[in-house]
This record gives structure tokens, sequence and C-alpha cells, in this order.
């Protein structure tokens, strides 16, 4: 059993920083399940962004935004509903391009998947005009009597408690929650005990919604044009974001200017230049290490889903955060054993995620592997099992793991049929 000392008491304090999908799940699981325990625990959210005005900062992740099926099913059993308000569009469709070829897959089970505005939306809106996703998540944490101070945290200090520092105070918690996420400039920690995760950069902007886009629809792109690895426009309300990964991403500063050098084919279907753009960081390794005594990282701060569905992954590793807080402990060890195998789970299925990416990369370079591809996925509409549409679906939307997805593909049938229409050629 564990040290009574490392188990939260009535209360007492938690700080929690970051402010974000991560640090507000975490604030609303760990209010309200103590609250069912008796616990009366005084719950502080550090976030250095205030409420923001349209058309944020570098790295404001104002436009970005999608929930995936599992997300929103997970949200719903917590008892958030999200408003209409927030939501910009329900997505049941996405058209995939690879090379000149294009495909329409379509959501399972007729379950759409949401697009959201994380801050107030691109540069231009007009302000007030949008309900953030993340400004929905933090006022939920203030219905559960959490507070919030929108400050910078710069030093994380400690002793017998842990002791969050900003530019002009210091404040000690009984445990503290690290979900600032891989787009803030982190904390120093004395001593040094957290190792940041690995990340790569990927491009943002958003434009005015063309009109032959259709506001059910996204659109992903693969290889095309052939410096890009993917890409994601998504249609939010009279807006669209767009989203891509490149292969190799020059560094320096970006600028109106190069961010859409050598990309015009990419957004040759509208042709408009971007209301607002950022280059954003995100999460391509676990943090080597990510708790201790009474303090854990958690969202992408720790590990999360390669690519796609972070949002729905920084819910699932709160829960079982707090889970294990409430129930076990906050102690190193107990983190060791009832949190980390979640982590080191969604770790593992992020291999096979990188090794699928790779399979795509490679080998839809392809003209004639691509031709037996849209044959195949053709061949399924006229059937009741569609395997491959949900292969694709789940590897665009984040809504399977990455191990269900090589379940959908290596069926028998779809070995046989791959032998037959993409290797044989018939």
């Amino acid at each position: 059993m564990a040290n009574k000392k490392h188990f939260l008491k009535d209360g007492q304090e938690v700080g929690i920083i970051g402010g974000g999908p991560a640090g507000a799940f975490s604030a609303i699981m760990l209010l309200e399940e103590a609250a069912k325990k008796g616990l009366h625990l005084k719950v502080t959210v550090f976030e250095q962004r205030k409420p923001a005005s349209p058309g944020g900062p570098r790295s404001c992740k104002g436009c970005s935004g999608v929930l995936s099926y599992n997300a929103i099913k997970n949200m719903a059993g917590l008892g958030l509903r999200i408003p209409e308000t927030v939501i910009q569009c329900m997505l049941d469709t996405y058209r995939i391009q690879i090379m000149d070829r294009k495909m329409q897959i379509f959501s399972p089970d007729d379950a759409p998947i949401y697009s959201v505005f994380r801050g107030a939306g691109p540069h231009g809106c007009q302000e007030g005009s949008v309900i953030s996703f993340d400004a929905f998540l933090r006022n939920e944490v203030k219905k559960r009597g959490g507070t919030f101070i929108y400050k910078r945290v710069v030093k994380i200090k400690f002793s017998s408690k842990p002791t969050v520092v900003t530019r002009s105070s210091a404040y000690s918690y009984d445990f503290m929650i690290l979900a600032c996420g891989v787009n803030s400039k982190y904390p120093a920690f004395k001593p040094q005990l957290f190792s940041p995760p690995r990340t790569d950069h990927m491009k943002l902007n958003a434009t005015e919604l063309p009109a032959e886009i259709h506001k059910n629809e996204a659109i992903v792109k693969f290889n095309y044009p052939d410096h890009i690895l993917f890409g994601a426009s998504v249609p939010k309300d009279q807006y669209m974001n767009t989203s891509y990964l490149e292969k190799k991403i020059a560094k320096g500063k970006i600028s109106k200017y190069n961010f859409m050098e050598g990309d015009q084919d990419f957004y040759r279907y509208n042709g408009r230049a971007p209301l607002c753009y950022c280059v954003s960081y995100i999460n391509v390794g676990a943090a080597a290490s990510y708790f201790g005594d009474k303090w854990a990282a958690v969202g992408d701060m720790a590990v999360t889903r390669l690519y796609k569905d972070g949002i729905g992954t920084a819910l699932l590793l709160a829960r079982q955060l707090v889970r294990t807080a409430l129930e076990h402990g906050i102690s190193g060890k107990n983190f060791k054993r009832y949190y980390a195998p979640l982590c080191k789970k969604i770790e593992r299925d992020n291999i096979i995620g990188k090794l699928l990416f790779r399979f795509y990369s490679l080998f839809l370079k392809s003209a004639k592997f691509t031709s037996g591809f849209v044959h195949l996925l053709n061949l399924e509409k006229k059937e009741n099992e569609k395997p491959l549409n949900n292969a694709l679906w789940g590897m665009v939307t984040g809504s399977y793991s990455y191990y269900k997805i090589c379940r959908f593909i290596f069926k028998i049938k779809n070995i046989r049929r791959m032998l037959k229409y993409v290797i044989l050629g018939k």
C-alpha cells in the first residue's frame, strides 16, 4: 500500500501548468472525481495566454482543432456536451488525393467528427464571432470550482513540495501537473527532472472557405506535391484550416512570402493567400521522463498519438493520471505502475503508425499501386464491410489506433485483392 503522505488529502492544492485540453481535462476530472470521494481540492490552472483575439501570434493554434469520434464519445461520458456554437462543421466525408488520383472515404457507421477552433479563429474574423473549444473547456473548469492564473510559469522548483514560479510570484502545491504543451516555452526544472519530448514542425494556415468546398468534407493529400508527406484542409464554417507536414522543413524564420514558396500546387483548388499562418510544433516521440514524486506530465508534454487525435489522447491520459493520483497515490512509483503503462501503449502504437506512414509514402509513389488501391476502394463501396475505407478514415482522423488500422488493412480478403489488383496488376 502507498505511503499515506503520497495521497491527496482534503483541502490540499493542485497546480496545473497549461490551460489547453490536457490541462483542462485534468482539472475537470480531478475536481469531479475528488468530490465523489469527499475531497475538496483547490485546483489552480496556469495559462500564459489570456483569452485571445482572432489571428494570434506564431504557433497560436487559433485555427486548429478536430475532434475524433472517440474524443467526442469520451467527452460525452464525462458529461461534457459540446455546444453547437463551438462546433464549426460536422465532417462525414474525406476527399483523398494521391498523386493525380482522387477518391472519397466516408465515416463508418455515420458517426461524424467535429471541426473546432482551439483559439479565437483566424485573422480577420469578427471578434467574438467564434467560441473556441479551449474557452468552452476552461468554462467547464470554472463551473467545477477551478481557478485560472494568466501568467507564464518560468521555473518549477522541488523541495518538500513542487513550487511554481512566475515572473512576479511563487506558488507551492501538494501535486503538480505539467500540461503546457509543446508549443509553449517549457519552464525550467530545478532540479532537472523533466526531459521534453521529440518534436517536428507542421505548417498551418487559414483561408476563407472556397465556394466549391462542402462543409461536411475535408481534403487530404499524400505526397502531393512531392515534398509534402501529407496535408489536410478542414472546413470550419466560413473558413478553411490547412495543415501539412513536410518531409523536410526549411529552418529559419517563417514569413508570409516563404510560407507559400514552392507550395502553390497544394493550394491550387482555391488559389488564395492565407488570412494567417504559423509553424506549429507537434510531438513525434515521448518525453524521456514525465513523472516523479508529486508531479506528472500529461498530453503532448508526455506522449500523444502520432499526427492525429491529440485532443482525444490528452483526455485518455488525463483520465488515467487522475485515477492514479486519487486511487493509488502521487508518488513516482505509483505513476510508474499505473500511469506509465498507458503512455507506453501509445508509444508502441505510434511505432506502428510510423511504419504505416512510411509504407504509404513509399508505395503511393507508384502509379500502379495507387491505381490498384483506388480500384479496391471502389470495390468496397458495393459491399457491407469496408476495411480499407475504415483504415484510411482512421489514418486521417485518428478515430482508430494504428494497430486496429493494420488489422483492417491486412485482412485476408484485402491481401488477396492487393496481390491481384496492386501487385499483379490484374
